[in-house]
Formats: C-alpha cells, structure tokens, sequence
C-alpha cells in the first residue's frame, strides 16, 4: 500500500508520521514494526526517534548516507509514484505546481491496480478483502465541474450560474474529488 504525506517543511515530518503511522494501524490492525529513514535531518533528532521507539515500539533503521540501494523498496516505489506522477501531469497539460495533487492521485491509481506480488490482487483487495471499486476513479487533470450553492450565487441566485469548470486533480478520502 503507498499513503503519502506531503511535507510543506521539514518541521512537518513528525506531524505527518503521527498521521500515516495512525492511518496503517487503522488500516491493518497491526502496529508499525520498523521505521526506515535515509540520514535527512528531519529524522535524525530526538523527537522522531522518540516517536518511533516510545509510541509505536518499533524498530528504526537509518540507510548510510548516499547509499539508496540501502533503503531500495522506498527509492522504487518513490520513482514509480514520481514518474506516475510526471506522466499524468504531462498529458493533463497541467502546471507543475500541481504535483503533490498528481503524486497523491498516483498513490490512489496504484493501489487499485493488481501486483504480482499479491498474486493478481490489488494492495486494496489484499488489505480488505474485496476487489477494489474502481467507479470513483476519474483521469487525473480532466474537464471537471464544481457546483456553487445557492447562497453563493450572488446577486442573482436563480440567473447566477450553478457550477464553475475546473479540472480534476484527485480523490479525497472520503470519496469526493477534488477540483481546481
């Protein structure tokens, strides 16, 4: 299963590990058992190894520095998410400063999609045990429309117009699209 966070800062890395680590317990019902970092700054101090050590009882491992054949599962599934990425950017023609929107978008698209490693089953199938739904999926940067309620339709609510075109850059977690 990929779950990505997307860091603002660096100061952000904690925050969102508390966030993913809560989202894969709920998910598996299991607990983290190994934490495995490259040597950034962000996970070299006392709060993070605290973290990692005190409330999720994990193990941690940091790969040595400038070695990414160390930490090779991470450095694949970060260059399969990028080029997922950079591929659905470049035929949306859309700008680059939506990237997180489209790398969060790649996330979704490969968890539906069937592994050999889970024998032909989805990491969603695998993880719930039914097939992925597929109907919520839309084509990342497609025409896209957005509804304006009613009392925003100002100053003429019922001439305003009720939706806005945008274009398609992603699901929610729960369900809805998001639209810029």
């Amino acid at each position: 299963m990929y779950y990505v966070a997307l860091l603002r800062l660096k100061s952000h890395a904690l925050p969102a590990m508390r966030r993913v680590a809560s989202t894969v317990q709920s998910d598996t019902k299991r607990g983290v058992v190994q934490c495995t970092f490259d040597r950034g700054g962000e996970f070299l101090n006392a709060d993070v190894r605290g973290y990692v050590r005190d409330e999720l009882q994990a193990t941690t491992f940091y790969s040595n520095v400038e070695s990414p054949w160390e930490n090779g599962l991470a450095e694949r599934s970060f260059g399969l998410l990028f080029a997922t990425a950079r591929a659905m950017l470049h035929d949306a023609d859309c700008p680059f400063h939506l990237w997180g929107y489209a790398i969060q978008h790649a996330a979704v698209v490969r968890n539906h999609l069937p592994t050999r490693r889970f024998g032909g089953m989805s990491p969603l199938h695998r993880l719930y045990g039914t097939p992925a739904d597929v109907s919520k999926l839309r084509v990342f940067g497609c025409p896209a429309m957005v509804h304006i309620r009613a009392k925003d339709r100002i100053p003429h609510p019922k001439l305003h117009p009720r939706s806005l075109h945008g274009i398609f850059v992603g699901l929610s977690d729960v369900g809805n699209g998001w639209v810029i």
